[in-house]
């Protein structure tokens, strides 16, 4: 339900921090959707969006091609076996 799991601050309450850190695997830019993914399967935790005012920074040190194909490897490894690789 969320249009965009990547930008902006996440905050949780005790119960979902605690579900995401024992259950999340992956590290660097998948780990936003797998903690959001996590949170709505187990399904006993809404999640709400609150814009923010973004402001493009030069020099990002995102790249398309390593970061993407990691991050699209990464969510298809979460998505069938269950753990991000």
């Amino acid at each position: 339900p969320l249009r965009d799991t990547q930008c902006g601050g996440k905050a949780f309450s005790r119960g979902a921090a605690e579900l995401v850190a024992d259950k999340t695997t992956s590290k660097g830019f998948v780990f936003d959707v797998e903690a959001l993914w996590r949170l709505s399967r187990a399904g006993s935790f809404s999640m709400k969006e609150i814009p923010i005012k973004w402001s493009n920074k030069e020099g990002s040190s995102v790249h398309f091609l390593r970061d993407g194909v990691r991050m699209f490897l990464n969510l298809l490894s979460l998505r069938f076996l269950g753990k991000a690789r």
